[in-house]
């Protein structure tokens, strides 16, 4: 979808959700207790401009995935909702690697992204690309 020359694969938060139950299964989650919601750029508790947001207790099996609403979205790429949910979900496989300095945190955010593009693009049509 494009409005305003954004560019955008707008889900359906009741399809968010289901989205979320698929790959929680799918990495291993399906025991953790989460809250999944949409919100606008203003409301997440960052600086950072970002896609989306992951609050966790590694211990309680408990998060929060918060990602961004795609009409507050300004970036010129496409915006992958789902892309953005398996990296949230990524995090917290990786969670007990969140205390990271600066330059290792870098890394680790890169890599978590790259994951969740090579997993959404093998279910999608079966490359990584």
């Amino acid at each position: 979808m494009k409005k305003n020359n954004r560019v955008y694969e707008y889900i359906q938060y009741v399809d968010l959700k289901k989205l979320c139950t698929e790959w929680k299964k799918t990495l291993g989650l399906s025991h953790w207790r989460t809250k999944l919601e949409m919100v606008n750029e203003k409301d997440f508790d960052s600086e950072d401009r970002c896609l989306g947001m992951t609050t966790f207790g590694p211990n309680s099996e408990e998060a929060l995935i918060q990602i961004l609403n795609p009409h507050d979205y300004s970036g010129s790429l496409l915006y992958d909702m789902e892309k953005t949910l398996v990296h949230e979900l990524c995090h917290l496989v990786f969670g007990c690697w969140t205390e990271l300095d600066e330059t290792k945190s870098g890394l680790h955010e890169r890599a978590i992204d790259r994951m969740a593009i090579t997993l959404v693009n093998l279910k999608r049509n079966n490359t990584v690309n």
